[in-house]
């Protein structure tokens, strides 16, 4: 860097918290990131989500923006007993009508399902598997037809893409002939969905780590024009039962524990970017 721009170089990092959340398995690219940032004069942290903990202990000042107007939020939660394909069929079909006691699939809670059928409908579910299995069944059964349904996953092994993803990246719009879109946590950060015509969003769990709040906000936040979001969250009836929350000194020590093991693992010390050689 200080051979093609000398000195006074500012890197800005985006979604920075995915330094830390995504360690595990992006780590060659995350140390390739840092490496940058240690030959630059001043770096910049840019996040909805920081990772408070990694400020602290990585001698980081904060600042803090918040927006003047939000979006008016409606979240109606949804909880599910049984197999996770037969509850999100009937979630889509608005089969609210009482199952029966043999069904393995039914809903605790019934839908509200929206007036119309012209908008788009999003479906946030960390499954590849199950969503095909889903578009395939509604397409077979003539309730979708196969271009209205799309998918935005994270293929970069094998270089996959889908019309949806490219106009999304390149254009932040569901193309207009896209009545229903599957989503993975990659759509969670670093797009904008500029579409107004969205008719239904669902975030649809199937495991407790799918339970972050985090996450749920990022995903929130990807629809940038929208005045009222309405988002049904749907989970397993047994994710109810989760453990109370701890005391603050308690999760503040936790939080203190897990810093320091992120700061062991990251290539960077609390007084800046310098690599910890390995000699193993």
């Amino acid at each position: 860097l200080k051979q093609d721009f000398k000195d006074d170089i500012v890197v800005v990092v985006d979604e920075s918290h995915l330094l830390t959340s995504e360690y595990a398995y992006r780590a060659r690219a995350i140390h390739d990131v840092l490496a940058v940032c240690r030959q630059a004069d001043k770096v910049i942290y840019l996040s909805a989500t920081p990772d408070y903990a990694l400020c602290q202990f990585s001698n980081f000042r904060l600042i803090r923006f918040k927006r003047e107007q939000n979006p008016q939020i409606n979240i109606q939660p949804i909880d599910y007993v049984g197999e996770p394909k037969k509850a999100l069929l009937k979630l889509l079909l608005g089969l609210t009508s009482k199952p029966s006691p043999k069904d393995s699939g039914i809903l605790t809670t019934p839908l509200e399902k929206p007036q119309g059928a012209s908008g788009i409908t999003v479906i946030r579910l960390n499954n590849k598997t199950l969503a095909r299995v889903i578009a395939r069944i509604l397409i077979d059964q003539k309730i979708y037809k196969s271009e209205e349904i799309d998918f935005v996953f994270s293929e970069k092994r094998r270089g996959i893409s889908t019309k949806a993803k490219d106009s999304i990246v390149n254009h932040s719009l569901i193309p207009k002939e896209v009545k229903l879109l599957f989503v993975t946590a990659c759509f969670d950060c670093g797009i904008n969905i500029q579409n107004t015509d969205i008719q239904q969003i669902i975030s649809f769990e199937t495991r407790y780590t799918d339970n972050c709040l985090d996450t749920f906000k990022q995903f929130i936040a990807r629809f940038r024009n929208l005045d009222k979001v309405s988002i049904s969250v749907c989970k397993p009836e047994r994710l109810q039962h989760l453990p109370p929350l701890k005391s603050r000194l308690q999760l503040y020590e936790r939080l203190q524990k897990t810093a320091e093991n992120k700061l062991t693992l990251l290539a960077y010390n609390d007084l800046g970017f310098q690599y910890r050689l390995n000699q193993q």
